[in-house]
């Protein structure tokens, strides 16, 4: 089968095998970014703003750094604090 992955982790860890095994099967391995706890969206994006072209996408779509920036927003703590 043809796979699309959106899994940083597996790609960093297995990518070398992974092409292998598409060289020999001849299906596809697609990837992309992944944010928003690991949901594919920039191709979505494309595919529903498909009359616009995208240039770029500029957000802090990540939970982790969304929390971060919150806490040192709302509770005037350091980087490091919060």
């Amino acid at each position: 089968k043809s796979v699309v992955s959106a899994s940083k982790k597996m790609l960093a860890e297995h990518l070398p095998a992974l092409l292998e095994l598409q060289e020999k099967t001849g299906h596809s391995l697609l990837y992309e970014s992944a944010v928003c706890a690991s949901i594919p969206v920039i191709r979505n994006l494309e595919e529903y703003y498909d009359n616009d072209l995208l240039h770029s996408i500029k957000a802090i779509v990540n939970g982790s750094t969304n929390f971060i920036l919150t806490k040192m927003f709302e509770d005037k703590l350091s980087f490091n604090d919060a």
